[in-house]
């Protein structure tokens, strides 16, 4: 004789629930030692690293399917923020340094990108079909997988600014400095995604929480402005405690024809040492806890 969940207590439900998740999600649950979960989960990423790349991609063409444009449609976005900001900037700006429209454009899409990532980030974990899709599972294969369709979707603009480059400033040795300065930042925000990922599973204000800090740090970060542009006497602490503020340089500063500073490099390797730290201590923490917060 089956019993309705009308006859049951909460208490009750709650751990037919934890059982029905336990069955279908071997993997996941059944590691007695975090541990030994953690590196199963990582020897997962590897084995799997480039099929989790070409899903990442496929989530893109996934969004625009049935698009005539179908993924360029972030190209037409970029040239069109682009070609708008040119005109303002010469007609009502009366802004006549070509590397400036440079400047912000490379700003705008580099900021995207790291944007959409955290954001994205702080709900990867909160939905069932993000967690309950089979025993296969790797809970460390959903943050590789959604910095991957965020970089797909950075390198669909790359050609953009790229082109900006060297029409304002031609070709210049610098340039390729852009790729381990992109990678560099992918290094922070893989573990970044793994900490706002678990907590944002439990913490259902962090999303909205995070977006709000996120567009706090838009202001206060150097995406329409210039570094140089902060008057004499104005706190420097605005900008040399602002992470974006090096990640942006990284990126943006070699397709300008200049070099990052070492402090630049230094802050951004310290910043992965200490967020991957961070990351593999709250996973390995609070790993099994995933699935009963989504």
């Amino acid at each position: 004789m089956f019993v309705t969940d009308h006859t049951l207590s909460k208490q009750e439900k709650k751990v037919l629930r934890r059982k029905a998740i336990a069955a279908r999600e071997i993997f996941i649950t059944d590691a007695a030692n975090p541990k030994a979960s953690t590196l199963a989960d990582v020897a997962t990423v590897i084995n799997r690293f480039g099929a989790i790349l070409r899903e990442g991609a496929d989530d893109v063409l996934s969004r625009y399917r049935r698009s005539f444009l179908g993924p360029l449609w972030n190209v037409a976005g970029t040239l069109v923020f682009v070609t708008g900001f040119m005109i303002l900037s010469k007609y009502l700006f009366k802004i006549n340094d070509p590397s400036h429209i440079a400047y912000v454009a490379c700003g705008i899409v580099f900021w995207a990108f790291i944007y959409s990532t955290l954001a994205e980030g702080t709900g990867m974990y909160g939905s069932p079909t993000s967690t309950s899709t089979g025993f296969h599972l790797s809970f460390a294969e959903t943050p590789v997988r959604l910095v991957a369709r965020n970089f797909v979707v950075l390198l669909l603009g790359a050609p953009i600014l790229l082109g900006l480059s060297f029409w304002f400033i031609g070709f210049h040795w610098q340039i390729f400095l852009f790729i381990p300065g992109v990678i560099l930042v992918i290094l922070v925000l893989v573990p970044g995604t793994v900490i706002l990922g678990v907590f944002g599973a439990r913490l259902r204000d962090l999303p909205p929480a995070v977006a709000s800090f996120l567009l706090f740090g838009f202001y206060f970060s150097p995406v329409f402005w210039r570094a140089v542009d902060i008057p004499q006497g104005t706190p420097q602490l605005i900008l040399y405690l602002n992470p974006f503020y090096y990640f942006l340089e990284l990126m943006r500063t070699p397709l300008l024809g200049g070099v990052p500073t070492l402090i630049h490099y230094v802050v951004v390797l310290g910043l992965i040492v200490v967020v991957w730290t961070v990351a593999i201590l709250v996973f390995i923490r609070f790993r099994r806890r995933i699935i009963y917060w989504s």
